[in-house]
């Protein structure tokens, strides 16, 4: 009987420690999760957040265009190469464009032709319909076909509203761009990062 006894209270014992190991190895994946979201959670903010600034500065670059500018390629260059904060982000473009899409000024080592014309790519249109800054999904640009490029608009208007000229900047997500900084983040052992769009 005695025997018996201490055999039934064993194999409780070991059916209750089975029972309690599966429950906190699922709280310590539950919690893990939702950690792990946590952290992803905080990076799609810190990334829109990034983007937000840097086209906040490109809106404001935008404002202080001068009227010279929109007619004059020299004028335009020169008022690009003197915005040295823009350019430490765009590293790949700094562009001016008419509202029709051509190129009208670029900084001095793009060297495109003013025949260039963005007319038909949606981060324009968008931009011109809209009166409102633009962020782009990445898309080839320019002279860097066949790559991804980040493209942030900000709209020249006049004093009634209308878009007379679209200010553009970009960075090639091939290359050290404002976004790096999250490729190297780790999640876990072997978990990795991607940064996608809505699309």
């Amino acid at each position: 009987m005695t025997l018996s006894i201490t055999g039934l209270i064993l194999v409780m014992m070991f059916i209750t420690g089975v029972v309690s190991l599966a429950f906190f190895e699922q709280e310590y994946e539950r919690n893990m999760t939702a950690q792990q979201s946590d952290i992803v959670r905080y990076l799609a903010e810190d990334v829109d957040s990034a983007l937000e600034n840097i086209q906040e500065a490109l809106v404001i670059n935008a404002k202080a265009l001068p009227a010279t500018a929109l007619s004059n390629p020299h004028a335009a260059q020169a008022f690009l190469e003197t915005r040295t904060g823009l350019r430490r982000f765009f590293k790949n473009h700094l562009h001016i464009y008419g509202s029709d899409g051509h190129l009208i000024g670029t900084t001095q080592h793009h060297h495109h032709s003013t025949v260039e014309t963005i007319a038909d790519k949606n981060y324009f249109k968008e931009t011109v319909k809209h009166a409102r800054p633009f962020i782009s999904d990445p898309t080839d640009h320019g002279y860097s076909k066949d790559q991804a490029n980040i493209i942030l608009t900000a709209p020249v208007t006049d004093k009634n509203g209308r878009v007379i000229a679209v200010m553009t900047g970009g960075f090639n997500l091939y290359e050290k761009n404002p976004l790096s900084r999250y490729t190297s983040v780790k999640l876990g052992k072997s978990g990795i990062l991607r940064i996608i769009s809505n699309n």
